[in-house]
């Protein structure tokens, strides 16, 4: 553990293990109505539509972004399942920071914006889960690719607008 987070994160999960019945679920970036607006999808959601530079912390930053019903229903595998143990929620993709904001531009119709990054030229930060374990023991697999759950997010989003 680097910092106090992640040690009460991974000794509350140990919690979990050794009581001989838990499972640890693992969760990606979660994405879906309702979301924070402070997250980074949040953040290039928050400026569109709008004239001008859509504007990102870091365009080279790789997450893996999952749809949060498919979340919903891995944690329903996993509560209901036999096996014990840690498991990844993921997708299992990495998408670049500056390749969402592109994806939102385009399925917006504003992709001749240009998007400008703030800190771009540092150190690469990837976080990609390995979803492998939940894919074998549960033959859990989400269900919709990021493009589709975006869809489907803005269409809502749009609907929303207007009620």
């Amino acid at each position: 553990a680097l910092d106090n987070y992640t040690e009460i994160k991974l000794k509350s999960e140990q919690v979990v293990l050794n009581s001989g019945r838990g499972v640890v679920a693992r969760l990606t970036n979660l994405y879906g109505l309702g979301m924070s607006s402070e997250t980074v999808l949040g953040t290039i959601l928050r400026q569109i539509p709008s004239p001008g530079p859509l504007r990102v912390r870091d365009v080279n930053t790789v997450r893996d972004f999952l749809w949060v019903e498919d979340a919903a229903q891995a944690i329903c595998s996993l509560a209901m399942g036999r096996i014990n143990g840690t498991y990844n929620v993921g997708s299992g993709v990495g998408t670049s920071v500056g390749q969402l904001a592109e994806l939102c531009l385009k399925l917006t119709g504003q992709e001749d914006r240009i998007i400008v990054s703030g800190n771009q030229g540092r150190k690469q930060s990837q976080l990609v889960l390995d979803i492998e374990d939940i894919i074998k023991d549960y033959s859990w697999q989400p269900r919709l690719t990021l493009a589709d759950g975006l869809k489907r997010l803005l269409s809502e989003r749009e609907k929303k607008k207007y009620e």
